[in-house]
């Protein structure tokens, strides 16, 4: 039988459904190779991949972006693609999950981000990267943010991600412009950052980084509970955050309100990839938030979505009808 805080959970679910929620940031092209391994090459000892299957998916802020969509959410994208292949495939994925692409600009004197993952069954063999970490050129941040605040001033858009993975979108006054409009609007922002302008991040409604990202942050190390406190007061003074989530990996995250302290441990029955569970995170969180939960509540929800995510090998969206039935087990 589901407790009065099942109920709620179960009702913010059902209330997510069409609201609108912002996505910016670094968009990116997961791209995968897979296939089997029964050979060692004759030319230098490393495997030879049999390719059984090629696929692409939403990376990055892409990422997030399909997981607002798999709760059943409008996602509304800001970043930057290159004028080539993998920019027509982010479009491509982005118009699958039907969002409006007004805030997605073509630079063509930078590549698409791409992560190209080969695998050999469920192992993870090598990893080739196709960036740019320059910062995008001011023509480039001037479309950008004038897409941004013309969706802002014509959409309900109930949240606002920042996510950023330090491929050059995410540039001081573009994060400074984005939190601004937000405040102009009253529009909760949820940052995730990077170590680039880790601290540009002023005065956010959730700060959310990951605990090797806040060791290095803060130059120091965390390894104890009291580490932990310290770390997350730490990031509070320094962001004047109104809430810091600190994920922790596989024990789950420690959030850290105007209130109190609250520790959530992870509900994760399996681990088999890592990679997406903070996009997961966020966006999860953001939708709740949008939807009109409260931060407990939407970390909760955001921490059952994060098990199950990370159960499934690559950055998979969740799938809400298996987190609708996480969340009656809380």
């Amino acid at each position: 039988m589901m407790n009065q805080n099942n109920h709620r959970y179960i009702n913010l679910l059902d209330r997510c459904v069409g609201v609108s929620v912002a996505v910016v940031g670094d968009l990116m092209l997961d791209y995968y190779i897979t296939g089997r391994v029964e050979r060692i090459s004759p030319e230098a000892p490393v495997p030879i991949i049999d390719v059984e299957k090629e696929y692409s998916l939403p990376g990055g802020a892409a990422n997030v972006i399909q997981n607002v969509v798999a709760l059943g959410a409008h996602a509304i994208p800001f970043g930057v693609i290159g004028n080539d292949l993998h920019g027509e495939e982010v479009l491509k994925l982005l118009q699958s999950l039907r969002c409006m692409m007004d805030g997605v600009i073509v630079d063509p004197h930078r590549p698409t981000t791409t992560k190209t993952r080969i695998m050999a069954g469920s192992h993870h063999i090598v990893r080739v990267d196709y960036e740019s970490r320059h910062e995008i050129d001011d023509l480039v941040q001037q479309k950008l943010m004038s897409a941004f605040r013309e969706a802002i001033e014509a959409d309900h858009i109930r949240a606002i991600v920042i996510q950023d993975y330090n491929k050059g979108v995410m540039r001081e006054d573009v994060i400074r412009g984005v939190i601004q409009i937000a405040k102009e609007f009253s529009i909760p922002v949820l940052v995730d950052p990077k170590q680039k302008n880790f601290f540009a991040y002023q005065n956010v409604s959730v700060f959310k980084p990951n605990l090797r990202e806040t060791a290095a942050a803060l130059n120091r190390t965390i390894e104890t509970d009291n580490d932990i406190q310290e770390a997350i007061y730490s990031l509070r003074e320094k962001t004047q955050a109104e809430n810091i989530l600190l994920t922790l990996g596989a024990a789950g995250m420690t959030l850290l309100t105007n209130q109190q302290t609250l520790y959530i441990p992870t509900t994760a029955r399996k681990v088999a990839d890592v990679s997406g569970a903070g996009d997961t995170v966020i966006a999860t969180m953001a939708t709740m938030m949008a939807a009109g939960g409260d931060p407990i509540a939407s970390a909760r929800i955001a921490n059952c979505a994060a098990g199950i995510v990370v159960g499934e090998v690559g950055a998979v969206p969740v799938n809400k009808e298996h987190l609708r039935t996480a969340v009656k087990q809380l």
